[in-house]
């Protein structure tokens, strides 16, 4: 039975004692390095993960606008994305922000359009945002908030491509190593996005406790996304389900998350309509609210805080200690405070 987010039920299972990884290489001299533990040596700046490739560290980061409509679905090349950032668009649905640093995919999609909360939520990342559409107020975003627009509006069909097996709304396509021929010479890499645990240390904070499933919903409509995540112990990941069945990734499975952060975010209404003249709204990521985040088979209710557009986001526990990851892919979820959860 649907009930408010506050009355979620966690549902507790024995701990499980998760050993965390990590290279014992030394680090390099490399000042371009993201910053790191002596114990770790370089690593990727998006999930933590041990990268000695200087250049591959090095890249700037490629965020692609995906589809997450029931017509799009099973999406292509997500399960490569370093984070997924999903946000609430028109009807109660969402759409993803899928970043693209450490790892390359020969095809992913659907690809969509813009929405301001994209500009708004990567400016402190910097880098190159391919989509599909947009109004035009929302396109201008791109470049005042820093970042490079390679969008199929302005690159057409060498870089994007149409399937013909999918309605034609979700049926555009791209691949990451085209659309890095549209890197520009003066351009970094990300800052990290998030602190990571040691290799002598586990995930932790204050009031941490076991979980197996939470379940979440963008919206009270009827027609709002609901997404779940269960923990697989065997693999060492919460897996993701979409409406009630397994998310699956095309040619790969369903998908699994090593992190997944649920960020209670507020929305408001934008000027904007979208093409059936629907209000368009945009997370207020700009504030602090309550955060929670899973790893391990474990939650740690905390609290969220981002100072400007400028900042990344901050994870703090109950005593304002910040909330650590373990190395790898992260999920995470802008979702509106107040909104229905099931377990």
């Amino acid at each position: 039975m649907p009930m408010k987010r506050s009355q979620i039920l966690v549902i507790a299972v024995c701990a499980l004692m998760l050993g965390a990884c990590g290279s014992k290489a030394k680090p390099t001299a490399d000042p371009s390095a993201p910053p790191t533990t002596a114990a770790l040596g370089p690593t990727a700046p998006l999930t933590g993960l041990p990268e000695h490739d200087k250049d591959k560290r090095g890249r700037t980061l490629l965020t692609i606008k995906i589809d997450n409509h029931p017509l799009a679905r099973p999406q292509f090349g997500i399960d490569k994305a370093d984070v997924i950032v999903e946000e609430k668009v028109e009807g109660g649905l969402s759409r993803f922000m899928a970043l693209f640093q450490s790892q390359d995919s020969s095809k992913v999609g659907p690809i969509r359009s813009l929405r301001s909360t994209d500009a708004n939520w990567l400016k402190a990342e910097g880098g190159m945002v391919a989509y599909s559409g947009g109004i035009d107020p929302v396109k201008e975003l791109l470049p005042q908030n820093g970042l490079i627009d390679i969008g199929a509006d302005n690159h057409g069909m060498k870089y994007y491509k149409r399937r013909g097996d999918r309605p034609f709304e979700h049926s555009m396509y791209t691949n990451t190593d085209t659309l890095r021929e549209l890197t520009p010479k003066n351009a970094k890499a990300p800052p990290p996005l998030f602190d990571y645990v040691r290799p002598d240390e586990k995930f932790g904070g204050a009031g941490i406790a076991p979980v197996t499933s939470a379940s979440f919903r963008m919206a009270g409509l009827p027609t709002a996304v609901s997404f779940d995540w269960t923990w697989d112990a065997g693999k060492g990941l919460f897996m993701r389900g979409t409406d009630g069945k397994g998310a699956e990734i095309e040619s790969a499975g369903q998908i699994g998350m090593k992190n997944v952060i649920v960020q209670f975010t507020p929305y408001r209404q934008t000027p904007w309509r979208d093409r059936a003249n629907t209000p368009v709204d945009e997370a207020t990521v700009v504030g602090e609210g309550e955060a929670w985040v899973f790893s391990g088979g474990q939650i740690v209710r905390g609290h969220w805080a981002r100072a400007s557009l400028g900042e990344v986001t901050k994870f703090t526990d109950s005593t304002g200690a910040p909330i650590k990851l373990q190395p790898g892919q992260t999920w995470l979820s802008l979702v509106p405070p107040g909104e229905f959860s099931e377990v």
